[in-house]
This record gives structure tokens, C-alpha cells and sequence, in this order.
């Protein structure tokens, strides 16, 4: 193999990283939504668990399609997924008004 053909397949390693970003955060959001369906009240848990399955939908959709997926549109998913991410934080921080949920915003 040479030197350049390694250099290019390490290169497009790094260039397509949606594809374990989306699968990760498709389990993640998974059990939360699972989670939220079983422990929360009724006061909150809807909205809840709905915001946690669109995110998990997403990121499964994302993932599954990740390799026709140019570059430049993955950097633009990958920033919408982490802005998915944020907001069921600040909705599970809205909704508890429970100043604990403010560890899962970084």
C-alpha cells in the first residue's frame, strides 16, 4: 500500500464521523425515550419521551444513510443532532425545574 493510498483512507476516516456520532446518540436517545416512558410522571413524560424518539429517529435515519451523505452536509447533521441533543436537556430542565438536570447539558 502506498503512502499516499494510506494517507486517503485515514483521511476519509476522519472526514465521516456521523455515521458512529448518529448511532451512538440512536441508543442513547433509545433507552431515554425508554426510560422516560417508564419513570416519569404524567405531569411532563410525553413530551418527554416524544422529544427523545424524533432524536432517536433521526439519528437512526442518519446513521443508516450516513455513507451518501456529502462532507459538508454530514458537519451540518452532525451540529443539528448535538442541537437535538441540547434541546431534550433544556427540556428535561424546563419541565423538572430540578437544577441536577443542568449536568446534562455538556
Amino acid at each position: 500500500m502506498s503512502l499516499h493510498k494510506s494517507a486517503a483512507t485515514v483521511k476519509g476516516v476522519h472526514q465521516e464521523p456521523l455515521k458512529p456520532v448518529a448511532m451512538a446518540f440512536f441508543f442513547l436517545y433509545l433507552v431515554l425515550s425508554f426510560s422516560h416512558l417508564l419513570l416519569l410522571t404524567e405531569k411532563f413524560k410525553w413530551v418527554l419521551v416524544t422529544s427523545a424518539s424524533i432524536t432517536a429517529v433521526i439519528s437512526f435515519t442518519l446513521m443508516l444513510t450516513a455513507q451518501n451523505i456529502s462532507s459538508a452536509w454530514q458537519r451540518l447533521w452532525l451540529v443539528s443532532i448535538l442541537l437535538l441533543g441540547t434541546t431534550n436537556s433544556l427540556l428535561h430542565l424546563w419541565f423538572s425545574q430540578s437544577s441536577e438536570q443542568t449536568t446534562n447539558l455538556f
